[in-house]
Order: structure tokens, then C-alpha cells, then sequence
């Protein structure tokens, strides 16, 4: 327990009488390891100090002593905050959509390596799903999906989303693969009787925890990533962005691509998260066209 402390509820009266909800709970969460942090004398985790800069200025606006902490101060500097914005930046950039070239490789890939976390793979390469959302398929529903023609799946948020399996060949085709998966592996290194859920569904015969399942696959991915010389950062969540942007470019429909991410009518900003990059392309082509018509206008003028 802290030695430090500090009155949480004036604490959270001042959060709210500055910032939105969600952020004065993030900071709330967050004050308990700053303050252990401080109180042993180590430093702050990176992705706390936009929070302890909160915490500092309630300090300094009640008066508090814990100005007097270096680590405190360091974290909350400018200059820090700015290079681990920065850092967060060049993350997301290396977290966008596989080029086209990149795409087909690793597709081509998947689809001819045998393993089951390539039949995850494959899945998700089709349906848009996140590793997650296929990870947690139950093994009945899955075995089912191609003669119901609906795939049903809990996804981000604990939903319940039904996928269109009748019509859309590839992807009957590659839940039919990772059922016969399923029953053809019966690797009992795999299993982990106190887990509850399966390995790559729950309720399938061998266990393994969901954290360790998305592990196996995100190894896969990486492995025929480098294999494949596919550059930048290679992670599960670029493919669902990769798939977003084809999408956009093939229909021009935001709300068609935001209903195949599984997001919300009401959520078009999270559906435009996934679209930078096709966006700009957009944006580059008309930007061309009209250049090119005024180069046209200006050529008739001088005739």
C-alpha cells in the first residue's frame, strides 16, 4: 500500500468539473499505480503520463506537495509527451493496411500452409472478423454455418453478430477447412482442462486459453509475413484494415463497409479510423481530375 495519498473524491469532483467521463475515470484507474510509482522512487509507465499530468495540475491547483517528485515532473514534461505522441504516431502508421502486392502474397500464403492458425487466418481474411471474433466461434455453430448459411460469432463488447455465409463461396469454403481442422488436430499438448474456453472455439475437443490462441496466430501471420518480405509491422488488426480499404475502393459505400466491420449505423467515426488510407487516394485521384481540367481550361483560354 502507497504511503502517498490523496482525497479521491475531491480528486474525481475536479476531473469532472474539466473533462469528459471517460477521461475521468481513465485517470482515476490510473492514480493508485502513479502514486506507487512515486512512492517507490521509479518511474512512471509511458502510457500513464498523459494521466499524471492531470494529477499534477490538481496538485499544483490544491496546493499538494507532489511537484517535489523528479519522476512526477519528468513525466508530465512537454518535450516527453510530444516524443511519445510522436512514437504513437508512427505506430498507427506502421499499423495501416497492407499494400496490394503485400495483401496477395500473404493471402496466397495462408490459404496453402496446412496449420490451423492458418485456417483462423484465412477467416479472417474473408469475413473481416477480428482474430477474437473467430477465436470465439463455437464449435456447433461453426459445423452448422454452411448449411444454415449464417456464421455466428461474439465479437468486441460481448454482441452477438451474424455473419452471411450462403452466397460467399471463399468463405464457406474456409469455414469448411478450419472444421476439418478442428477435428483432424488432436495435439494434446494443446489442451488446458481448467480453461473454459477451446482452442480455436470453445467447446472444441483440445483447450487453450484465447490469449494463448491469438498468440499462436498473430506467430503465424508474422512468420509468412517475413517470409513473404512483407515490410513495416506486421499485426492480426492490419488485415481487417486492409480489408476495410479494399472495400471502400471497390464500393464507394461507407455504410457498406462499416456494416462489413460489424460497426454501428451510429459509429461512422470508427468505420473512418480504418479508411485513411483510401481516403487520400480518393482525395489524390479527384484532385488530379481537377487539375487536369483546369490544365484543359487554361489551353482553351491560350487558343
Amino acid at each position: 500500500m502507497t504511503r502517498i495519498a490523496i482525497d479521491r473524491e475531491d480528486y474525481e469532483e475536479w476531473l469532472r468539473e474539466k473533462y469528459s467521463e471517460v477521461t475521468v475515470q481513465e485517470s482515476l484507474s490510473a492514480v493508485d499505480g502513479i502514486l506507487r510509482a512515486l512512492d517507490g522512487d521509479g518511474e512512471i509507465a509511458q502510457t500513464q503520463w498523459a494521466r499524471a499530468k492531470r494529477l499534477l495540475r490538481y496538485s499544483e491547483d490544491r496546493g499538494l506537495s507532489l511537484h517535489r517528485f523528479p519522476a512526477l515532473v519528468a513525466a508530465t514534461s512537454n518535450e516527453r509527451i510530444r516524443a511519445a505522441t510522436k512514437a504513437s504516431r508512427k505506430r498507427q502508421l506502421e499499423a495501416r493496411a497492407f499494400d496490394d502486392g503485400a495483401w496477395l502474397r500473404i493471402g496466397q500464403a495462408i490459404i496453402g500452409d496446412p496449420d490451423r492458425e492458418s485456417r483462423v487466418l484465412e477467416v479472417m481474411m474473408i469475413s473481416a472478423l477480428r482474430a477474437g471474433d473467430v477465436l470465439r466461434i463455437k464449435t456447433s455453430e461453426l459445423f452448422e454455418s454452411t448449411e444454415t448459411g449464417e456464421l455466428v460469432t461474439t465479437t468486441k463488447g460481448g454482441k452477438r453478430r451474424v455473419i452471411a455465409v450462403r452466397g460467399v463461396e471463399a468463405l464457406e469454403d474456409a469455414l469448411v477447412r478450419l472444421s476439418m481442422a478442428i477435428l483432424q488436430d488432436a495435439d494434446e499438448s494443446r489442451r488446458n482442462p481448467k480453461d473454459i474456453t477451446g482452442w480455436l472455439v470453445p467447446d472444441s475437443q483440445s483447450k487453450l486459453p484465447i490469449t494463448s490462441a491469438r498468440k499462436a496466430v498473430y506467430r503465424k501471420l508474422k512468420e509468412i509475413g517475413a517470409a513473404n518480405k512483407v515490410r513495416g509491422r506486421i499485426h492480426l488488426h492490419r488485415m481487417r484494415r486492409t480489408i476495410a480499404v479494399q472495400a471502400l475502393r471497390a464500393t464507394g459505400d461507407l455504410a457498406t463497409v462499416g456494416q462489413l466491420l460489424g460497426h454501428t449505423p451510429r459509429s461512422v467515426q470508427s468505420t473512418l479510423k480504418y479508411l485513411d488510407e483510401a481516403r487520400l487516394d480518393d482525395v489524390g485521384h479527384a484532385m488530379n481530375k481537377v487539375h487536369q481540367q483546369f490544365l484543359k481550361g487554361q489551353k482553351k483560354e491560350r487558343e
